[in-house]
């Protein structure tokens, strides 16, 4: 059982950088992308795998046929095969039928080195097999229970929120303890998540993320991130993980900076604003004010008064 593959975390390619990214991005993507074609070429892999979110807008109009034709000819260049798993952006509201027929990540499934996973059990080496799921939000733990005949290796590709031991994410998740509980996996890869996990081990289980190579977002994890990608050896039934470094710039030249902290200090000017809004309290806004206001009101028409008073009166 021997054989080497090379993961690649959440691409999120887009012709629109995201607002607080210059207008590199889509460059700097595929520059990433053709240093993984290189590292799949040098380390002689028998196949790459894509771990979801292969475009960053899950609407078909927002996404450029340039992108889509330069995405699959880079697909192509990599003349091994790739498996590309089905991320939460490539789909629209969860509907994962759609990535074949609707979705601009179809037209990777006509490449020919190129298999889109959805579901279904794939073996990609003689012995090993991968067992996908795809970015369907929601899904209970079974999901992750190894279905079928298995292998002498099987693989779990989840595009999903998978949390490592000491770590609590505020959103849907499920914890890696029990997807090593229940999977029956011999290793399990995991996209969504966006920051370096690394790997680890839980029990018989490996787990690895590296997290996705795109930085789109300001949060310190996307300052400081050292995009990654790495291989999988298996040579007579043991595992070497290896990291790769991809070509990045520094922040301070690919995030709009000063832009971000003009839009946080104005953020930060209006919340003390409303803050000191509330902090106000004026004696006539309270109902008898108001009543005895309208009330001792010259100008004002005793019938619209009294009106007003009884509507002030029914919503109180």
């Amino acid at each position: 059982m021997n054989g080497k593959f090379l993961f690649v975390g959440d691409i999120h390619q887009t012709h629109i950088s995201p607002s607080i990214r210059t207008e590199t991005y889509a460059e700097d993507i595929f520059a990433k992308l053709e240093a993984t074609v290189e590292i799949a070429k040098r380390e002689e892999v028998n196949g790459v795998i894509w771990m979801g979110d292969v475009h960053h807008n899950p609407h078909p109009f927002k996404v450029s046929h340039e992108i889509t034709k330069r995405i699959s000819q880079l697909a192509k260049s990599y003349e091994v095969p790739l498996w590309v798993l089905v991320g939460n952006h490539d789909i629209l509201n969860g509907v994962l039928e759609e990535a074949w027929t609707r979705q601009p990540i179809a037209l990777l499934d006509e490449v020919e080195n190129v298999t889109l996973l959805g579901w279904d059990r794939t073996e990609i080496h003689p012995n090993v097999s991968v067992h996908p799921i795809p970015g369907v939000p929601h899904l209970e733990i079974d999901y992750y229970k190894i279905k079928g005949r298995k292998t002498h290796y099987d693989i779990i590709l989840a595009h999903q929120s998978i949390a490592r031991p000491g770590s609590e994410p505020p959103f849907s998740h499920v914890k890696a303890e029990e997807v090593a509980a229940i999977s029956g996996a011999n290793y399990v890869a995991y996209g969504h998540l966006h920051g370096n996990d690394g790997h680890y081990k839980i029990g018989d289980t490996t787990f690895a993320n590296y997290g996705s190579i795109c930085r789109g977002s300001i949060d310190k994890s996307d300052l400081t991130k050292i995009p990654t990608v790495y291989t999988l050896e298996l040579k007579d039934g043991i595992e070497t993980i290896t990291p790769f470094v991809l070509p990045y710039k520094p922040a301070e030249e690919v995030f709009r900076l000063e832009q971000h902290v003009e839009k946080k200090e104005a953020k930060l000017e209006f919340s003390k604003y409303v803050k000191s809004l509330m902090d106000i309290s004026v004696e006539k806004f309270s109902v008898d004010g108001v009543v005895s206001h309208l009330t001792n009101r010259a100008d004002v028409e005793r019938h619209v008064a009294d009106k007003a008073i009884s509507c002030i009166r029914e919503v109180v």
